[in-house]
């Protein structure tokens, strides 16, 4: 990888990848543990998404109902950062700067409150059928 586009674009494509993941494990924690999803219902979710193999979703579902609300925490924060980063990207325009809005945030200049929309009144669990394309959700009966 000594072209540097190529290098850029195997960040961008590492990125998106851990950011789907952290939102496909997410939804499914939603399904199980708000709508009591089975693991074949688990399973036909994630087949949605192209992981089939028997071994891996049952080894995906134990491991959601043993760590429940794991990866929902830290999709939740993350959502929240990307949130606050474009809040100050529209804000300061040209002059924003990474670099600058990570040392912020680590000095604590920046407070997230993820923990409070999970829990602020009128907040309720989305249905992970909504993320799906129109066509997609008579194909799969979730409940």
């Amino acid at each position: 990888m000594n072209d540097p586009d190529s290098a850029k674009n195997a960040v961008r494509f590492a990125w998106l990848n851990r950011s789907m993941n952290l939102c496909i494990y997410s939804l499914l924690d939603v399904g199980i543990h708000y709508h009591g999803w089975t693991p074949a219902q688990a399973a036909r979710f994630l087949k949605l998404f192209g992981i089939r193999d028997a071994a891996v979703t049952a080894e995906i579902y134990r491991y959601i109902t043993e760590t429940p609300a794991n990866y929902l925490k830290y999709y939740v924060g993350y959502l929240n950062f990307l949130d606050l980063k474009e809040e100050q990207q529209s804000l300061l325009g040209e002059n924003f700067d990474l670099k600058s809005f990570h040392q912020k945030i680590h000095e604590r200049e920046i407070v997230i409150a993820s923990e409070a929309a999970v829990f602020s009144p009128g907040f309720c669990l989305p249905d992970p059928r909504a993320i799906l394309p129109e066509n997609s959700r008579n194909a799969v009966t979730f409940f």
